[in-house]
């Protein structure tokens, strides 16, 4: 399988756009054959497989730099990069040759390691890994709303339970949620009925967000 789309164009020279994407990002392949068309120079990598076939290292010596060693060899310094569409890039899978304790620890160093590398860059990011990552948060996302003049419904996020029954003691329909965008475990939202209610107590454990239930006229 290709994982990484080389560049045909200024092969040693500067690269105007890095492209940081899931190798079979439908989106990301269109927009690379869109600057291919235009005759931009541009490359596209998957940080799924910084553990197989790529490397990228952050270096802080004389000068501030990072350096990415493609899937063909070639090195790309970020200081030759214009801008890097950062399109919801992969840290590597889990090796499940290894212990869950250990696949957590390994895992924790990928993200921060990769969500180090904007530090070490003077690019232009679309998006910012860090803005990104703060505009993935719904606390976020519903004050940005509210500031905006959007119409947003009564919210409580908590882990305490009597917060909960204190929203629900107002007689309108709820719903709950979890408050995070991973893709495992699969969860849905769900209505807050009577018998949720009696299993509160758990909630101090993991918190969740708890909203007022609007009837959708269509799901955007």
């Amino acid at each position: 399988m290709l994982l990484t789309r080389k560049r045909r164009l200024g092969e040693m020279g500067p690269l105007p756009v890095l492209i940081v994407a899931h190798n079979n990002d439908l989106h990301a392949r269109a927009v690379f054959d869109a600057l291919l068309r235009r005759q931009v120079a541009v490359e596209w990598v998957d940080f799924a497989s910084l553990n197989k076939d790529i490397r990228l290292t952050l270096m802080l010596n004389d000068i501030v730099e990072a350096r990415l060693i493609t899937l063909s060899g070639r090195t790309i310094t970020f200081s030759e990069v214009h801008t890097v569409w950062w399109r919801r890039p992969r840290r590597p899978d889990d090796d499940l040759a290894l212990d869950e304790e250990t696949r957590a620890f390994v895992r924790g160093e990928w993200e921060h390691f990769i969500e180090g590398l904007q530090a070490f860059t003077a690019v232009r990011w679309v998006n910012p890994p860090a803005a990104n990552r703060l505009a993935g948060r719904k606390a976020f996302q519903l004050i940005a709303a509210r500031r905006e003049g959007l119409r947003v419904p009564r919210t409580v996020m908590t882990n305490d339970p009597k917060a909960v029954r204190e929203l629900a003691a107002g007689g309108i329909p709820l719903v709950y949620k979890r408050l995070g965008a991973a893709p495992r475990p699969l969860t849905a939202t769900k209505p807050l009925l009577p018998g949720d209610l009696e299993r509160l107590n758990d909630l101090c454990n993991c918190p969740a967000i708890f909203q007022e239930h609007i009837t959708a006229r269509c799901d955007i």
